[in-house]
């Protein structure tokens, strides 16, 4: 340490008047109290990016939380990404200002103040200096505008203050974009192509995100995304109600994760021709075998919303009969299965209501008729939807019709194998992958074989009985933990069929973006490690000292499938206080992890509890729960002769102050504990003595 406890210091500070100013306040007799609240001062804007060779400016901004008469402030930053140009006075200070000196090689500007004069003060925000720089011409990168040795002075003399410093990246600028189509005025039906042009200054344009809202902007929902230029979406509007009042939004982000945004400059309308409600059988074909019981939906996509509807289904009875009609489930509260005559080849009168006013405008399926093939006829029958009527709250409303065919024939059983490799999204081997088929026309699901030391996977079915050609099969896979997933829909082909398989059906698990501040990390209490010089680690229940700096240290992992820049800060706060000690933005590639650290000078505070808070965030993360790290330390004094630093003071700080004179080893409180001037073995029996017999030590 080798300063006597009874000497601060807040930095170097030459300028006399404002010397004469602290003295003269101190003077007044009361002293620097302790207050809850503080005194703001701040980098603004807190956070810049600019250009390469750009020039540009930050304020010093000061918030009294009491009247204040003049302040003094150093400031830091990385002279190889920018260089003070300039320092003037914000206004805050009129009668005297001081603007310091500008060392771009140190990357230091030092001895900057104000003040005013005749007893005046002020209470209000304000400006107190404006710092002009200039971005290097060559270097890109991130650099902390760092506040030192700050002094806010108030009549009676100095007040409590927090400072928050700024960044600026040099290099990182934020893409642009500008919608082009529809922009305002236009009236739209059908598809259309939403159009947009991007561009990036100091790199690329990796996607453009397509939105638009109904509501004139006081809802978006995505339509999608463009990676390549020129930036379109063919959008469907007959999937969206008609109206007036519709925006398109275009996002874009850069290689560097920055965005930005445009929205049309005017609303525009969708003016599309009603078709009605579909009412339709589903699947619309279907090849069964002789003899085969099957089952055939009627689905119904209203347009609007409905409350009821009849139908009759008519067929060829030589080739196929009804055995049964049940509710589909999309009217609950009344439904009727009709009469079925399987000699006319009919089922009439089926019919379905919600009741007490209740509508839908969801899709569902109005029955599910259960057939059976004859057993000895071949052919095709079409299932026809006949008398169809569908009713809204105010009458009938308008529907369109899909009937749907059958083939009956004799289908000799044949295998029908599907097999594949599952991957993860980085292109690896899922050794051991979870994976279920479903036919989602006849709802059976099947297991399929895996092994756990090979990502192959492998079903064994059998044609026109498990699977006929034009239904759809649902592939869901998983890892073996089941962090990764992906589900694939597959339409049966003839061809399929007829080659007895789905072979080297491979399936891409979708990849996740996961960053954690991770707790196994030895040393780290709650994911967070302190250390003194690097090395000495403070234990879980070891106080922190006043006057030290100390090292918080935390891990990042990513455990997710894609390299990521992580935005970290680092904050210290007890319950009036708060100070961000870092902030930064790093590069992790996928599976990877690192350490970090930002170094926390206690200088100045209060003894009490704090709360140090560490904070990783990526624009997208599968688990945000574990981005969070936090510990609470309690800061102490440091006790009187307390040599070793080990919170109390006993014959351990006599030898290790006996070690300091005769070998040079550190010592933390001033060694001179006699006072005479000098450091020998009168200090060790002085210390001696103080502990022993109470003698006072540090003579004033």
């Amino acid at each position: 340490m080798g300063q006597k406890r009874r000497e601060k210091s807040r930095g170097v500070f030459t300028p006399l008047i404002f010397i004469t100013l602290v003295i003269a306040v101190t003077l007044c007799g009361i002293g620097i109290g302790t207050a809850s609240a503080a005194t703001t001062v701040e980098i603004s804007p807190s956070t810049k990016s600019v250009a390469l060779g750009e020039e540009f400016m930050v304020n010093i901004s000061v918030t009294p939380d009491r009247p204040i008469k003049g302040m003094q402030v150093d400031l830091s930053f990385d002279p190889s990404l920018v260089t003070v140009e300039s320092v003037t006075n914000g206004g805050m200070f009129t009668d005297i200002f001081g603007a310091g000196t500008i060392d771009n090689e140190a990357g230091k500007v030092t001895g900057m103040y104000g003040s005013l004069t005749g007893g005046a003060t002020t209470s209000e925000p304000g400006t107190f200096a404006v710092i002009s720089l200039k971005a290097n011409s060559t270097n890109s990168g991130t650099t902390t505008l760092g506040l030192l040795n700050v002094i806010v002075v108030g009549p009676e003399g100095e007040v409590p203050s927090t400072i928050t410093n700024g960044t600026v990246s040099v290099g990182v600028i934020p893409p642009s974009v500008t919608v082009v189509y529809p922009n305002g005025g236009e009236i739209l039906s059908g598809t259309v192509t939403v159009s947009a042009n991007a561009s990036d200054e100091d790199g690329t344009v990796i996607n453009v995100e397509f939105l638009y809202s109904p509501d004139a902007g006081s809802t978006w929902t995505s339509l999608g995304n463009d990676t390549t230029a020129p930036y379109t979406y063919e959008w469907d509007t007959t999937t969206v109600p008609n109206g007036a009042d519709y925006l398109i939004k275009a996002i874009a982000t850069d290689n560097d994760g920055l965005t930005s945004e445009d929205t049309s400059d005017g609303t525009f309308t969708i003016e599309n021709i009603v078709i009605g409600t579909k009412v339709e059988i589903s699947p619309s074909t279907k090849s069964v075998a002789l003899g085969e019981e099957f089952m055939v939906n009627i689905s119904v996509t209203p347009d609007r919303p409905i409350k009821g509807m009849q139908v009759d289904l008519s067929f060829d009875p030589s080739l196929v009969t009804v055995e049964s009609v049940t509710n589909g489930g999309m009217f609950t509260d009344i439904f009727g299965a009709g009469t079925i005559d399987n000699e006319a080849g009919k089922v009439t009168g089926m019919y379905g209501s919600l009741t007490g006013g209740a509508t839908t405008s969801e899709p569902g399926t109005f029955a599910v008729i259960s057939l059976k093939a004859n057993s000895t006829n071949s052919g095709t029958t079409t299932l026809g939807l006949l008398n169809v009527i569908v009713v809204g709250p105010e009458g009938e409303v308008p529907s369109t019709i899909t009937n749907g065919t059958v083939s009956v024939s004799v289908i000799p059983e044949k295998p029908f194998l599907i097999d594949g490799y599952v991957f993860y999204a980085n292109g690896t081997a899922c050794n051991g992958p979870i994976v279920s088929v479903t036919n989602l026309n006849t709802g059976k699901t099947w297991e399929a074989e895996t092994n756990a030391s090979s990502n192959y996977y492998r079903l064994n079915l059998t044609s026109c009985v498990d699977v006929n050609a034009s239904e759809v099969l649902r592939f869901n896979v998983s890892s073996p933990d089941r962090t990764r997933t992906n589900t694939t829909e597959y339409t049966v082909t003839q061809d399929n069929i007829n080659a007895d398989g789905l072979f080297n059906f491979n399936i891409t698990l979708k990849g996740i973006h996961d960053i954690n501040i991770t707790t196994d990390y030895e040393g780290a209490v709650n994911g967070i490690k302190i250390t003194r010089d690097g090395t000495d680690v403070v234990g879980p229940d070891e106080n922190l000292t006043i006057g030290e700096t100390y090292k918080i240290r935390y891990k990042l992992v990513n455990e997710g499938d894609f390299n990521e820049t992580v935005h970290v800060t680092v904050r210290v706060a007890n319950e009036s206080w708060s100070m961000l000690i870092g902030e930064h933005s790093y590069s992790l590639d996928a599976g990877e992890s690192d350490t970090y650290y930002d170094e926390w000078n206690t200088s100045g505070l209060a003894p009490g509890n704090y709360t140090i808070t560490v904070n990783a965030s990526i624009s997208e993360d599968a688990h945000p729960e574990d981005n969070k790290a936090w510990r609470d330390v309690e800061i102490v004094p440091l006790p009187i002769g307390d040599m070793n630093r080990d919170g109390e003071v006993d014959f351990n700080d006599v030898i290790a102050l006996a070690i300091h004179i005769y070998f040079g080893e550190p010592v933390y409180d001033d060694p001179d504990v006699n006072g005479d001037g000098e450091v020998d073995f009168n200090d060790v029996i002085a210390l001696a003595i103080h502990i022993y017999f109470g003698e006072p030590i540090y003579p004033q």
